[in-house]
Parts: C-alpha cells; sequence; structure tokens
C-alpha cells in the first residue's frame, strides 16, 4: 500500500487547530479478528415481540407479582439475557412498573393487551463482525475496510485465543445484540447464541492514521488522533479516546522518533554530566559512584565478563535493548544463566518489536535466558500489592552489582547526546546475599538458579 505523507499532511493542513502543529504522521495497522456467529434471531421484531410482552403481561395481570415468579411460571431462566433485555424495555416503553419487588402493570400495558395477538418468529442468521485485537471488544464490519496483511508498522495482537475459540464472544451478549440491532437497521433483534457458534476466524488489520498534534510554544502532552487511512481519512472518535487514554504507551512501539521515559523531564546537557568512562579508577574499590557513561560501559564489560549468572531488573525492554542482544546470546552460549526482570504495569512503554526478538532469543535458548514478565508475575502468584518494578539492577556472578537510576534495557544515546543525568553504584560486596534477597522478595524461586 503505497502513502503520500506529504499529500496527508496538505489535506490535514486547514484541520489542525490554531495554536497547534502536527508532530508526527504515523500510519499503522490495528489488528482484529474477523468472525462470523451463528445465531438465533427475531427478523420480525414489531410482531414477535408484541407477542412476547402480551405473554409476560398477561402472566403479571394473573397475580404473580415478582419477575422471579414470572420467569419461574413461564419456565424462563432468570438468567437468560434477552428476556431481562426486554423486561427492562418493557417498563421504558411503561408497559409495566416496579414498586420495590413487586411489578405491575400500568395502564399503558392494559391497553396493549386489548390489541395485541401475534405470534414469534425465529431465524438462524450467520452475522459477521470483528474482534478488537487489543481490547477484545466487538466492532461492526459495515462500512469498515479491512487488509489481510500489515502495514510496516503494526501493533502486535492481545487475542491470543485459538481459530474459532468461545472466548471471543463470551459474555458479550449487551454489545453483539447492539451491533445486530444497528446493523440491520432496527429491524432485527439478537435473541440467543452460544459461545461455541463461531463459524469463521480470520486475523484482519485495519489500516488507519495516528495524528499527533503538539501545542505549539508549550510543553503540554501531545494530543492524539486516529483516523482511517482511506480518501475521507474519516476520524475514529472510539480510538483516538483510547489513544489519549489508555494507549499512550503504543507511541513507544509506533514512533520512529527516539522516545524515552523522561519525555516529561528537560533533558541536560551540561558538560558535568557527560563524564568519561574511569575502569581503570573503579577497578578494586568496593563501592563506587558513576556517571551515565561509566554506567553504561560497566553494565557492556559485566555482560562480557559474567561466568555463571547475570540478573538484570529494568522497567522498560525498548530500542535501546537492541544493542545487548548479541551480548546475551553469547552468554547463552557459553552457559552462562541470564535473567531478565522487566514490566512496571499493564500499561508499560515497550518497544514492542524488540520485547519479540528477546522473547525470539529466550526461546531459542530456553535452559539459559530466562524472561520474566514481573506484572504478569505477580497476577499469578495473586500478589495484588506488587505490579511491577521500577527499580534498575544488574547483578554479575557473586562478584558485584550495580543499582542506580540508569535504565538497562532503555538507554539508548550515545556520548556527546543531550541526556538527563544519571547516576548508579557499583558494589562488590554482598553480591551474593542480593541474588537471595530479589529472589525471595519476588518469589522466583522455582526460576532462579542461585
Amino acid at each position: 500500500m503505497k502513502i503520500n505523507l506529504e499529500a496527508i499532511y496538505d489535506k490535514l493542513a486547514s484541520e489542525v487547530a490554531k495554536g497547534y502543529k502536527i508532530n508526527e504522521l504515523i500510519p499503522f495497522s490495528y489488528p482484529v479478528r474477523r468472525i462470523t456467529v451463528r445465531l438465533q434471531a427475531n427478523k420480525r421484531p414489531d410482531a414477535s415481540l408484541a407477542q412476547v410482552y402480551r405473554v409476560i403481561l398477561r402472566t403479571i395481570a394473573t397475580g404473580l407479582t415478582s419477575i422471579a415468579e414470572v420467569f419461574e411460571f413461564l419456565g424462563i431462566s432468570e438468567r437468560d439475557e434477552f428476556m431481562q433485555r426486554e423486561i427492562l424495555l418493557m417498563r421504558e416503553l411503561e408497559l409495566l412498573e416496579f414498586l420495590g419487588e413487586k411489578v405491575v402493570l400500568t395502564e399503558k400495558g392494559k391497553e396493549f393487551l386489548k390489541n395485541n395477538d401475534f405470534l414469534r418468529v425465529i431465524e438462524t442468521d450467520d452475522f459477521p463482525l470483528l474482534v478488537d485485537g487489543i481490547s477484545g471488544g466487538l466492532i461492526s464490519c459495515l462500512n469498515v475496510a479491512t487488509m489481510d496483511e500489515p502495514l510496516a508498522k503494526s501493533l502486535p495482537s492481545n487475542l491470543k485465543f485459538p481459530i474459532k475459540s468461545p472466548e471471543l464472544i463470551a459474555g458479550k451478549y449487551d454489545a453483539l445484540a447492539d451491533i445486530y440491532k444497528s446493523d440491520n437497521s432496527g429491524s432485527a433483534y439478537l435473541i440467543a447464541y452460544r459461545d461455541e457458534d463461531v463459524q469463521r476466524d480470520f486475523s484482519e488489520w485495519l489500516n488507519l492514521l495516528l495524528i499527533e498534534y503538539v501545542p505549539i510554544g508549550s510543553k503540554k502532552e501531545p494530543v492524539i488522533e486516529i483516523r482511517r487511512l482511506d480518501d475521507n481519512l474519516s476520524k475514529v472518535q472510539s480510538l483516538s479516546k483510547l489513544f489519549n487514554q489508555d494507549y499512550r504507551h503504543f507511541l513507544y512501539h509506533l514512533s520512529d522518533s527516539e522516545r524515552t521515559e523522561f519525555d516529561d523531564e528537560i533533558a541536560l546537557s551540561h558538560p558535568s554530566f557527560i563524564q568519561e568512562n574511569k575502569a581503570d579508577d573503579v577497578a578494586g574499590e568496593e563501592i563506587v559512584n558513576l556517571g551515565i557513561w561509566e554506567t553504561q560501559h560497566e553494565f557492556k564489560k559485566l555482560l562480557a565478563d559474567a561466568k555463571q549468572k547475570v540478573l538484570i531488573e529494568s522497567p522498560w525492554v525498548k530500542r535501546g535493548t537492541r544493542q545487548y542482544l548479541d551480548s546475551f546470546a553469547n552468554l547463552a552460549k557459553r552457559g552462562v544463566k541470564v535473567y531478565i526482570l522487566f514490566g512496571i504495569d499493564e500499561n508499560t512503554e515497550h518497544d514492542f518489536r524488540t520485547l519479540d526478538d528477546l522473547r525470539k532469543l529466550a526461546e531459542r535458548h530456553p535452559n539459559e535466558i530466562k524472561l520474566i514478565d514481573l506484572p504478569a508475575h505477580f497476577r499469578t502468584l495473586g500478589n495484588r500489592q506488587r505490579h511491577g518494578t521500577h527499580r534498575k539492577l544488574v547483578i554479575k556472578d557473586d562478584d558485584l552489582y550495580i543499582s542506580g537510576s540508569f535504565n538497562f534495557l532503555s538507554f539508548n544515546q550515545k556520548k556527546g547526546s543531550s541526556v538527563a543525568n544519571e547516576e548508579s553504584h557499583l558494589i562488590r560486596r554482598g553480591a551474593k546475599n542480593k541474588w537471595v534477597t530479589v529472589v525471595k522478595e519476588y518469589s522466583l524461586e522455582a526460576i532462579v538458579v542461585l
């Protein structure tokens, strides 16, 4: 798919609010699953629903005073979602009303009974729709163009369910009912479906455009807008809202700019922050203060020198990790255990391509490289007091460890760059106890070999 970004910039120029500039345009693909659900539908709703209402109202008129009694008399489960929705709709139509636990007919309901005598019609229908690959929500596929293959930039799907999995639609009666009614212009209603009645299931992609508007002369957060990547560039309001609130971390995955967790800080370039390596000075000292470039140097050095095991704890896996992939592979080939602890919460700001490459490397060396996603690890343990880590720590063998503010798996700057200040401590005593402390603190006894 050929994309002319210059033409898009020109087209959007007149739409950008005064005082804003377009900082970045990012064409990307959003994952969906196109499914077909076999369902029971009412395609003559006016006639059949009138009959349903008539039966319920007649039952109430005989003296049954609660919905539970009505359902029991009619042989209907209290969990019948269709009937629950229709009871609420009958109240909205003022055919009945609730008085505490009791239900009674209104005058309008009594009048309704005098004039209706219809039969209910139920038909089977194979209904197509989309499942959001990130949230799992249901989406109408009417007037929504999808592609079989993603663009170069795409978001990873969270739906790991097998093809035609019941989990795709389980517990989504209300959403499916609303989409079915809307797609049929209100002339058909969902009656029921079974979770296992997914007839077709394909992975597809929505091609979208992320637009980042930045206020001119301000340090405010950018405004994100999502549009369809078509001739009309129509806005997708629901996704725009999600990207501004819950999906902002995806910018780190899609953007070509070098984003770091210090986006909200002022990067400092004072010469005192740009320190030279002092490898000769730190040799032999038990506790050494390290600047940013010294920390980077010592980290690379210990990856080359480790003989038995290395533990790396850092919140974010970003592009900076790529420079160490070969080092991790070399350690694994030498039989050195590499434990990587990462993640800070559900919306952690990883670079997903790098994380995927790291996972593939771990799959090739399952005995040597262990990736420990801490938020997932704590959920498995049922630990609600922890949701990840913000600690930056490296332990090498039983020799030494480095602790401080340096983000080992995300820092990606070169000497001379404008950087935020960092300080770490290299400690050559107590490394063995540090291993024990981390393993016990995070309940890693089944993973980490001391």
